[in-house]
């Protein structure tokens, strides 16, 4: 989703699978002087200019676990808090799933399997804002997942679980048009930005 084009380890360690630097063909699209999105990301490059959309660097929840019961407990558990904090003092908490991105195998750069997920991703999110109108100034739309992706790629042109991961944080008040990098701990702590005490 977001490539860190600028380091020369993401290109060594992913030969078959990593997605072009910007001004290459069909290349990344840079964000600063270090990240770029994913081609298949574009929908969404105006709002990160408007400042509406901040790309946060972190571990996921399921911190070392490679279990998929645990790892989604975690995320469960923490959604629950966010729910009850929240939808208690600000109103509506929607949580979406959207499943099929746990694959190992054959997941291509900047075409490829991972990449028409990606698609898809970008014409929901665009839609979700869309639909917001008016209310945009009073959203914020999160994107997370239990699991992150390994740095290497593995010998079937896939990558595996590892903590490593990102997330999309929209809306129309969000402190966007940045790329936090290591500077967040935690889920939990991005997530009480937006609720009236910590989850």
């Amino acid at each position: 989703m977001v490539v860190p084009y600028a380091d020369a380890a993401y290109y060594r360690h992913r030969p078959s699978i990593a997605v072009p630097p910007p001004g290459s063909r069909g290349g990344a699209i840079a964000l600063d002087g270090r990240f770029a999105f994913h081609p298949r990301l574009a929908p969404l490059l105006p709002l990160y200019r408007a400042g509406q959309l901040a790309v946060v660097q972190m571990d996921t929840p399921a911190g070392s676990t490679q279990s998929h019961l645990e790892a989604q407990e975690a995320v469960d558990a923490l959604l629950g808090r966010v729910q009850r904090a929240a939808g208690a003092a600000l109103g509506d908490v929607t949580i979406v799933e959207s499943g099929h991105w746990d694959d190992h195998a054959d997941q291509g750069g900047t075409d490829g399997r991972f990449a028409s997920r990606l698609d898809a991703l970008a014409t929901t999110l665009s839609g979700m804002i869309a639909e917001r109108g008016d209310r945009w100034r009073d959203t914020v739309i999160v994107t997370m997942t239990e699991f992150g992706r390994s740095l290497a790629e593995n010998d079937r042109g896939g990558t595996d679980h590892a903590p490593g991961s990102v997330m999309l944080i929209m809306g129309g008040e969000v402190d966007g048009g940045r790329i936090y990098a290591n500077t967040i701990t935690s889920h939990a702590a991005v997530l009480s930005e937006f609720t009236p005490w910590p989850c």
